[in-house]
């Protein structure tokens, strides 16, 4: 079973203490909360089975359970305790990383949550990623996150909060139309910090998508209103042609 996604992304240039990625987490949490009820009611994942704890009503355990299990084993961290755990000072090159949930997996049923940020000096970007069920799980009762209207107006919420440098809404079912064995970089909404992507409006290969200019600066490029699938074959000839243009421009390497 796969997942529909919206993601943000940006390159590992922004350390953060645990401190502060901490504090960034309370925020955004409570930013979702404040959103939909299906983020009131979250748990840490847990490391190994069987591991998962409930998030308190008020988040009030959540400094100790990141304080505990946000750290990633290989990195070395500066600032640390005596005993080489990090402390709220500490920075490390992948920063730091957590995973939230509603009790079920994306791909079981369930809406999850993963915060990975605070990372420099690597390729791989800093991540935050809620998945829920593919839109054709009937079980999944929050048929909101399909709609159009919703979700666009969770994801520009991501964007304003984590300032991430691109973004997209999508399901790897509709990725691995649009193209095999690469990065999509496009989805059902796609978000562009590069100034240079405005201007892709006057492509005439593009006159069917929506562009959009973000308050905090950026694009946010909209294929359609309809719920993009892997078998609708308009919605994926403009997502492979946003996409080339978007390579062939270097907007996305």
């Amino acid at each position: 079973m796969s997942f529909f996604y919206l993601g943000v992304y940006w390159p590992a240039v922004r350390p953060l203490t645990l401190r502060q990625y901490t504090d960034l987490t309370r925020s955004f949490l409570q930013l979702l909360e404040g959103i939909h009820p299906a983020f009131r009611s979250l748990e840490w994942v847990g490391d190994r089975p069987n591991s998962a704890i409930d998030l308190s009503s008020n988040l009030s355990n959540l400094d100790e359970l990141i304080y505990q299990h946000a750290r990633f084993d290989e990195t070395i961290y500066q600032n640390t305790n005596p005993d080489g755990t990090p402390s709220w000072q500490s920075v490390g090159y992948l920063g730091y990383s957590m995973d939230f949930g509603t009790g079920k997996s994306a791909r079981a049923g369930g809406v999850s949550i993963g915060i990975k940020a605070g990372g420099y000096d690597i390729p791989t970007p800093n991540a935050i990623r809620i998945a829920v069920p593919l839109p054709g799980d009937t079980t999944f009762p929050h048929r909101e996150f399909y709609d159009y209207d919703f979700l666009k107006g969770l994801f520009t919420k991501m964007i304003a909060f984590w300032k991430p440098a691109n973004g997209l809404v999508t399901m790897p079912p509709f990725s691995e139309v649009v193209v095999e064995d690469a990065l999509p970089y496009v989805g059902w909404l796609t978000y562009l910090k590069d100034p240079r992507a405005a201007a892709l409006r006057n492509c005439d290969a593009l006159r069917g998508l929506t562009f959009e200019e973000m308050p905090g600066g950026g694009t946010l490029i909209s294929l359609d209103k309809t719920i993009i699938s892997p078998t609708n074959f308009a919605q994926v000839e403009k997502a492979r042609c946003l996409r080339r243009m978007l390579v062939a421009e270097r907007i996305v390497t």
